[in-house]
């Protein structure tokens, strides 16, 4: 019996053994340990992790895969998977042994039900780390998390926006200096984004991109003219690289009618906001608003949504009031633009304004934006599960020429994340209606530094006369209409580039020069033809000679003010001038002055055109019989006044003070010295 007991013991010590040798890490010899940064089988990592799910339920299971690339025979090879409590207690563990592994790929595959460990909603560290003896001792090591849900808790709300980063193609002419052929990323990321939600039920993207953008891809598709270094040529409609503009604008109106694809209204050129706000041209959102539409309109048969998002996701105060009275409800804002920059993603009332600020998130974009797709998840996941916030996540994603694959981005982590429960993808504008509490917007727009000191004053000034050129020519002018677009253009960031080098400024100053140059061909040709004028009178009309040289009708502003004489009606006088020769008259009185100034403009708009100053006169004759009129009543006066008195004299009315030592009447004689 004792010896029966003994065998049993020894066996049972002997399996034991046995079995911790095939679980439990082995020591090896020291060796050199090489990351698996410095060692890759071609382009594939060594070891990848595979976690099938992005998160689990509390009461549910996790069921990961571990691959390792084998790249030279080895007679030891360990995987072993941490899993820890964030406390960092260890929570699981398994590791597995191979053996004269030759070249090869190992699956490995571990799980575990988690329901019996009452593990909370959070993220639990885990380490998988493998061991090989080949060549030395080489290491690599996983790191990541477990995340855990609340399978009872409501889905989070995720909007997801597609912002698309282009450069103007043509020159002010209209002509296209870049050949759309070379410049085609931007049109294959959008074009891969259609076809992406025409396939995916599921998915949900709300665009913003520049109208601007989309009329140019129209006239590609209908043919274009082309400046190349043998002259201009024209590209039929015909032609390949036309017919690609075309389907992908047939494409993307495919995928805004199914509803699940929105446009964001986006102003015409997609304007630098603290470019505008220096030149004291916040107001052009207006016209940039009603350009895109037109634009909208006309390139993809639809009108876009009564939201917006500026450049950057900036919104300074000043621009609130002109974005509501444009009609726009909501705009998508980056926390920098608020006084509060750290204020969470979600749906906010601004203080003082109907607005809606859409607050992204700038965690979520940026880990969109560097294509790491288990960083997106991670932030979506901690928004969504562990803040504990029913408010939406927005997150941004850039589609630039030479930005990568970033549609590609976006499929990887919608994928991924649409089939779990604990997210849901809606557009934009099915997230304005919850509220997340107030936000006071900044005063200014974040400012780039490398703007050249030149570029907005220009800019100015072109936007100024081409809004003179409007008020003169009319709203239907097609050189007006032309020269308002060239100068709304050239209020692009697309001329910064897409690290604000402005890189591109002498493009943009091209155009605001072009339009400055043609408003002030046209306005300058209206000029002051104005003389001296000695009235016949004191009061009267003086004649101004205004001359149109241009070859259209003008409608300009006559403005007057003076100096020593007064103008007998308002001081501003429209006034539509012919080509040649126009005349008006101003009423004048100069009272009782010999002679006056009078100041006139001519403007046009807000724009000064010409001004000059006319000396006016009363005439010789005129005045002189007004000083022999004053004269002669003041003779007469004299003469009335000596009668009077001399008639006193002789009547004895008026006493004479006594000379001599009588006494005077009713009273003391005189004293004499």
């Amino acid at each position: 019996m004792h010896h029966n007991s003994v065998s049993r013991l020894r066996l049972a010590v002997t399996i034991t053994v046995l079995l911790i040798a095939c679980i439990a890490p082995v020591d090896v010899p020291a060796g050199p340990v090489v990351t698996s940064e410095q060692v890759a089988v071609g382009n594939r990592p060594f070891v990848t992790l595979d976690k099938r799910a992005p998160a689990v339920p509390s009461d549910g299971s996790f069921s990961f895969n571990a691959t390792v690339f084998v790249d030279k025979p080895t007679s030891y090879l360990e995987s072993r998977l941490q899993i820890y409590r964030p406390t960092g207690r260890l929570l699981y563990q398994k590791t597995f042994v191979r053996n004269d592994v030759t070249t090869d790929t190992v699956s490995l595959q571990y799980g575990r039900d988690i329901a019996d460990l009452d593990l909370d909603p959070g993220a639990y560290p885990l380490e998988l780390r493998v061991r090989s003896d080949a060549d030395g001792i080489r290491e690599w090591t996983v790191e990541s998390e477990l995340l855990v849900y609340d399978p009872d808790a409501a889905a989070a709300p995720v909007a997801l926006v597609a912002r698309v980063e282009c450069v103007p193609l043509t020159d002010p002419d209209g002509r296209f200096t870049v050949n759309p052929a070379n410049a085609d990323s931007v049109r294959a990321q959008v074009e891969r984004l259609a076809a992406l939600i025409i396939a995916n039920e599921e998915l949900r993207v709300t665009l913003a991109a520049a109208p601007l953008m989309f009329e140019e891809w129209l006239r590609i598709s209908q043919g274009f003219e082309l400046v190349a270094p043998e002259g201009v040529i024209q590209i039929p409609a015909e032609d390949p690289t036309a017919a690609k503009y075309r389907e992908t604008l047939g494409l993307l109106k495919s995928a805004l009618r199914t509803g699940r694809l929105e446009l964001l209204n986006v102003p015409f050129a997609d304007p630098d906001i603290s470019g505008l706000q220096s030149a004291k041209r916040i107001g052009d959102l207006t016209p940039q608003l009603e350009r895109g539409l037109t634009a909208f309109l006309s390139s993809l048969q639809t009108t876009p949504t009564p939201m917006t998002m500026l450049h950057g996701g900036a919104l300074p105060s000043p621009a609130a009031p002109v974005l509501s009275a444009s009609g726009i409800r909501a705009a998508l804002v980056d926390g920098s633009s608020l006084e509060v920059t750290s204020t969470p993603s979600g749906s906010y009332s601004v203080s003082g304004s109907e607005l809606t600020a859409l607050v992204t998130d700038a965690q979520a974009s940026s880990t969109l934006g560097s294509a790491d797709t288990s960083a997106f998840m991670a932030r979506v996941f901690e928004r969504s599960v562990l803040e504990t916030t029913t408010a939406p996540l927005i997150a941004v994603l850039s589609l630039e020429a030479g930005g990568g694959p970033a549609v590609d981005t976006l499929q990887d982590c919608t994928s991924q994340l649409q089939d779990s429960p604990w997210v849901r993808f809606y557009l934009v504008s099915a997230v304005t209606e919850s509220s997340s509490g107030e936000v006071t917007l900044a005063a200014r727009a974040p400012q780039t530094d490398d703007t050249p000191d030149d570029y907005w004053p220009l800019v100015a000034e072109s936007r100024a006369w081409a809004d003179g050129l409007v008020a003169a020519a009319g709203t239907t002018d097609p050189t007006a209409l032309s020269t308002t677009d060239i100068s709304l253009i050239a209020e692009s960031h697309c001329w910064a580039g897409p690290k604000d080098t402005w890189a591109n400024a002498d493009r943009g100053r091209a155009f605001a020069s072009a339009a400055y140059r043609t408003a002030h061909d046209i306005l300058g040709a209206a000029s002051l033809v104005t003389k001296d004028i000695t009235l016949s009178s004191g009061r009267g009309d003086v004649p101004l000679s205004i001359r149109n040289d241009s070859e259209r009708g003008l409608i300009m502003t006559v403005r007057t003010s003076s100096d020593g004489l007064v103008v007998r009606q308002t001081d501003r006088e429209t006034v539509v001038l012919t080509p040649a020769e126009n005349y008006v008259t101003i009423p004048v009185d100069l009272r009782s002055a010999l002679s006056g100034t009078l100041h006139v403009e001519l403007w046009a708009g807000d724009v000064l055109v010409d001004d000059a100053n006319i000396r006016v006169h009363a005439s010789y004759l005129d005045r002189l019989a007004i000083i022999g009129g004053v004269v002669t009543l003041l003779a007469g006066i004299l003469l009335y006044v000596v009668r009077r008195t001399t008639r006193a004299e002789r009547t004895g009315t008026i006493q004479r003070k006594s000379t001599s030592g009588e006494q005077c009447e009713g009273g003391e004689p005189a004293e004499h010295g």
